[in-house]
């Protein structure tokens, strides 16, 4: 499948060293809401995810796109409580 308008992060490395940063995983995908919003995208997207980085795409209900290791999620679908 192909998305026009994705935000794709590569998680093993950018989102371990985002979660240091931010101390926390709902800080860090408001913080790529917020950027994904501000640049007009409509999806974020996990790439190449490992063991831990698909717990957390499946644990904020990002799509698997049939492979368990790449996940997409529509900005209007995340919600951050």
């Amino acid at each position: 499948r192909y998305v026009e308008r994705a935000l794709v992060v590569i998680p093993n490395a950018l989102i371990l060293w985002l979660l240091i940063l931010s101390s926390s995983e709902l800080v860090l995908l408001s913080f790529l809401k917020d950027i994904a919003m501000r640049y007009d995208y409509d999806y974020i997207g996990l790439e190449s995810t490992n063991d831990n980085s698909s717990a957390f795409a499946e644990h904020f209900n990002f799509k698997d796109l049939g492979d368990k290791w790449n996940y997409l999620i529509s900005i209007k679908e995340l919600h951050i409580p």
